[in-house]
């Protein structure tokens, strides 16, 4: 046990370790009270979950901006009608109606910059603030206080201009995406850039139009790219070089880019419509709506899922994934509307997004974001926006929240009944060499030993020993305790001899 020391050293700047084929997340990670109230649509005669937002953003603080939809109640409180913009604040956990009297019926993407300005984007001649006309076209910005116009705004050709994707990057520099040919007063096709005082082109854009935009880590810019116009070269994504746009491989040859996202390795992941990535010009092999890029070439995250991926997101080093899809495509997993994807595996969280038969329109998630109190990174959850009025099996109306940090991911509500509450043995760190180490708080399986929990940051998982393999268990309290198949009982070592103890019932 000499090595037990240093071993227990790692399990402290472990982020996560891969899931076994039979783990599963708590479905009590959910937080029932969250979007129990949410947004819903009250009237003389319907009590129903609105149709979801058409828009959400995350500010630097983790407060969370919504827009659009059809309801008139939010969170539990009526007569909020004339309201079609709302806000979760982080620090206090309450909603609230914002911007009285302007109407969201045209917005299409919100995006809040360092700064805290919100930038919001969609097809629109002139925006109206509740007040009075702002002579804009497509987007425009709040400061905190007040409404403004964006460097003369977009403008197309043919009609208003549609903005369906904005990005910002750590400079606070705006990025517009969508179908227009002006910004400003310069020529830019479907994508222009906003450094906080004039726009400007990023090459000869794409005539097709961009579907989303994502800034990575290392501040490059990466864009979804419609299908169609004359020529497409990118294969729906590229990335913006500082002075062209460039592919990645042979892209996706049908479908759509939905969404972009980035691990801390600088890989590339892309989800959407696609259904397959390319080798080749002539050799295409199936992804089924999400892929990796690393760099040189695409490849598929197992089977992939059985419809769209809307959007995607990073916590603790995993991925996950929000859209209409309801199971991995070979049907072998449920993962509805959400799914959690390891690095070898697809996972879902609990029994995931779901609907009603009340609910009358077609369940997605649309928005996730990784909601952190600035200062303390192990505080931090999923909020999840999108068309559902279920998430966990408890009643969640367009919004939902997921636990991940330790004040929410490891609490009783995720021990079934048959685990036994043993507060006196404080927080037990378990390792196995066939399995590495996991961690446990205050509980520990007794019926099935050598299982134990093993908490990866987003919920508690099984992992289970080779049966007749040694247990090794350690407590702040008793210290180092040594556990074979013959649970409940342990061996520990007291100061002075190693006894026998009971997790049940220490005084045996």
């Amino acid at each position: 046990m000499k090595n037990l020391d240093y071993l227990l050293a790692l399990v402290l700047v472990v982020a996560w370790t891969p899931f076994t084929a039979a783990a599963q997340y708590s479905n009590d990670a959910w937080d029932e009270s969250f979007g129990s109230g949410g947004l819903q649509v009250i009237t003389e005669f319907i009590t129903t979950a609105a149709g979801g937002p058409r828009a959400s953003a995350m500010d630097p603080d983790g407060n969370i901006y919504i827009a659009g939809g059809n309801w008139n109640t939010l969170d539990g409180v009526t007569n909020t009608a004339e309201y079609s913009f709302a806000k979760w604040t982080r620090s206090s956990g309450t909603w609230e109606p914002m911007f009285e009297g302007v109407s969201s019926f045209d917005v299409k993407i919100m995006v809040v910059a360092p700064d805290g300005t919100l930038y919001i984007g969609g097809t629109w001649s002139s925006f109206f603030d509740g007040t009075d006309t702002i002579e804009t076209q497509g987007v425009v910005k709040w400061d905190g206080s007040s409404w403004s116009e964006v460097g003369g705004g977009l403008r197309s050709d043919f009609g208003a201009p549609f903005v369906e994707s904005m990005a910002v990057d750590n400079d606070g520099n705006l990025y517009v995406g969508g179908t227009f040919h002006h910004a400003g007063g310069v020529s830019a096709l479907g994508v222009a850039k906003w450094d906080g005082s004039s726009w400007s082109a990023l090459g000869e854009g794409f005539e097709s139009g961009v579907s989303t935009l994502a800034v990575s880590p290392d501040g490059t810019l990466y864009a979804g790219v419609n299908p169609g116009g004359f020529v497409d070269e990118f294969n729906r994504i590229a990335k913006w070089n500082g002075s062209a746009w460039e592919g990645l491989s042979w892209g996706f040859n049908e479908g759509q880019v939905l969404a972009i996202a980035f691990d801390e390795n600088g890989n590339v992941y892309a989800g959407g419509s696609m259904s397959t990535a390319g080798s080749s010009r002539i050799k295409f092999f199936f992804i089924n709506g999400i892929a990796i890029f690393d760099g040189t070439r695409w490849s598929a995250l197992d089977n992939g899922l059985n419809g769209y991926v809307r959007t995607l997101a990073f916590a603790n080093g995993q991925l996950i994934a929000g859209g209409d899809f309801t199971a991995t495509d070979d049907e072998q997993t449920s993962v509805s509307g959400m799914a959690v994807w390891d690095g070898s595996a697809w996972h879902s969280l609990g029994e995931g997004i779901t609907s009603s038969e009340e609910f009358t329109f077609s369940k997605n998630v649309s928005h996730i974001h990784v909601s952190e109190t600035p200062g303390d990174s192990a505080n931090k959850d999923l909020v999840v926006v999108g068309r559902f009025d279920r998430a966990g099996g408890f009643v969640a109306n367009n919004v939902a929240l997921w636990n991940i940090g330790a004040g929410g991911g490891g609490g009783s509500g995720l021990i079934p009944g048959e685990w036994n509450e043993t507060s006196d043995i404080g927080w037990v760190y378990a390792y196995t060499e066939s399995i590495g180490f996991g961690v446990n708080y205050g509980y520990l399986y007794i019926a099935d030993a050598p299982w134990y929990f093993f908490y990866n940051g987003m919920g508690w998982l099984y992992h289970a020993s080779t049966i007749d393999s040694t247990l090794y268990w350690y407590s702040p309290d008793l210290g180092w305790l040594i556990q074979s198949f013959s649970s409940p009982w342990f061996t520990y070592h007291n100061g002075s001899e190693w006894v026998w103890d009971n997790f049940l019932d220490p005084s045996l």
